[in-house]
């Protein structure tokens, strides 16, 4: 299995997270994805990148937004 790294964390890096997780999901014949998302913009992207896949997004408060962006 490969491992890829990112230079920096965040969003800029959910369309190619997302779209390793799909080919994997695919090679392996795997037809859940369970993912966390907390302003939504993950799972609509999932939506668009993982057709065929089903998807459970569990949402994450913002209760303490620095634990959130660690």
């Amino acid at each position: 299995m490969e491992t890829v790294y990112f230079n920096k964390k965040g969003k800029q890096n959910t369309e190619e997270t997302l779209k390793l997780a799909k080919k994997i999901a695919d090679e392996k014949s795997i037809d859940d994805i369970v993912l966390a998302s907390t302003t939504g913009y993950t799972a609509e992207k999932a939506i668009e990148i993982c057709e065929g896949l089903k998807l459970i997004v569990v949402g994450i408060g913002r209760s303490n937004k620095k634990d959130a962006d660690s």
